[in-house]
């Protein structure tokens, strides 16, 4: 059996468990929580684009392995680096970086707890 489909399956298993855990957190009220899930929540949703916008340009199904798993020896893909190249690849817009950006809100902590106050209010 091919490893690439198992490494994909393995990740999207990830993924959506941490989707779950997500909206338990942000249920829940666990602000800093809710945070660390969100933001590993975008890193894989990004990588899932790189990947598919990778297949889209070289017309192939071919699976980037590096974006998907990488062992102790492998070199890391960072958050940062995910970034840039969801940037560089028109996934993500200047614009949605800079909101998304920590430096923006100063505190992402207080941005995410007046948005649920704001959501409350309008239900």
């Amino acid at each position: 059996m091919d490893p690439e489909p198992d490494k994909l399956s393995h990740f999207m298993r990830g993924l959506s468990s941490t989707t779950q855990l997500l909206q338990r957190a942000g249920e829940n009220g666990f602000f800093v929580e809710y945070i660390c899930l969100a933001t590993a929540v975008i890193d894989a949703s990004l990588r899932i684009g790189l990947i598919l916008q990778h297949q889209i340009k070289t017309r192939t199904v071919e699976i980037l392995d590096s974006l998907l798993y990488q062992a102790d020896e492998d070199r890391i893909v960072s958050e940062r680096q995910i970034y840039t190249l969801a940037l560089k690849e028109s996934i993500l817009s200047q614009d949605l970086l800079g909101e998304m950006s920590a430096e923006k809100h100063g505190n992402p902590l207080l941005a995410y707890s007046l948005r649920r106050k704001r959501r409350k209010k309008s239900i």
